[in-house]
C-alpha cells in the first residue's frame, strides 16, 4: 500500500473536550511550529480550533485554578504535548 507523503505530513491528530454544553475541537500542533512559543500561544495559535476568546473566558472566568491545571493537564495529555508547570521546573 503506498503511502501519500502529502497527506502524511498535513495530517494531524484532534481531540474533542466537552466543556460545559459543547464538544471543542482542538488539533495537535506541529514540531516546527512549537519553538519559542508560550503555551498559551500554542493552544490559541495552533490547536484551537473554535473561538478563542471564548477559551479564554471560560479558562479565566469560569474555572478556579486548580480546575484551570486539571483542564489544561487533560487538554495537553490528549494532544501527546507534555507540559511542566513553573512551580515543578
Amino acid at each position: 500500500m503506498a503511502i501519500n507523503l502529502q497527506e502524511f505530513i498535513d495530517g494531524y491528530k484532534k481531540s474533542e473536550v466537552v466543556l460545559w454544553d459543547k464538544k471543542r475541537v482542538f488539533a495537535e500542533p506541529k514540531m516546527k511550529d512549537l519553538w519559542k512559543l508560550s503555551l498559551m500561544e500554542i493552544l490559541e495559535t495552533y490547536c484551537i480550533e473554535w473561538d478563542r476568546a471564548e477559551f479564554e473566558d471560560i479558562l479565566n472566568n469560569e474555572l478556579s485554578v486548580s480546575k484551570q491545571k486539571e483542564l489544561m493537564d487533560r487538554l495537553l495529555g490528549e494532544l501527546g504535548l507534555v507540559w511542566t508547570p513553573l512551580e515543578t521546573m
